[in-house]
């Protein structure tokens, strides 16, 4: 199925849209996405970065070498600071959207819940989702 959907910041300064096949939906137990989240977990949707367009405004980034050993970029309203999407050149061609910043996350089905290592002990984590304590590692 393919989705086309748009989102953007709290403040609407920001605006994007994006459509293609979803490569993945988690959420991320990271201390980093704890921290960019104010909150127990990060909800991510994976999306191709061919079909993702800023439609207004310049989203600013914040790079930091996470404990993966990565270095990941934030990108936020620089106004109202809200987290947008995350790129990471371990995945170039993937851009992970923050499911908070879109207009409709009803179709949201995360299936990967990540990084369950730093999970607070107080946080769910939801039984139907696939546990990695770190990055999932896939061979095919």
């Amino acid at each position: 199925m393919v989705y086309i959907q748009k989102g953007g910041c709290l403040c609407q300064s920001i605006r994007y849209e994006f459509f293609g096949e979803p490569v993945g939906m988690a959420h991320c137990h990271c201390s980093d996405c704890r921290k960019a989240s104010g909150s127990a977990f990060a909800t991510v949707v994976g999306i191709p970065l061919s079909g993702f367009t800023i439609l207004q405004g310049e989203p600013k980034g914040f790079s930091i070498q996470a404990e993966s050993g990565n270095v990941v970029t934030r990108c936020f309203c620089s106004q109202c600071g809200s987290q947008l999407y995350s790129k990471n050149p371990k995945a170039p061609d993937v851009i992970w959207i923050k499911a908070g910043s879109l207009d409709d996350s009803n179709w949201v089905k995360p299936a990967l819940s990540i990084w369950t290592s730093s999970a607070q002990p107080w946080s769910v984590i939801p039984p139907e989702t696939h546990n990695f304590p770190k990055n999932p590692t896939f061979t095919g």
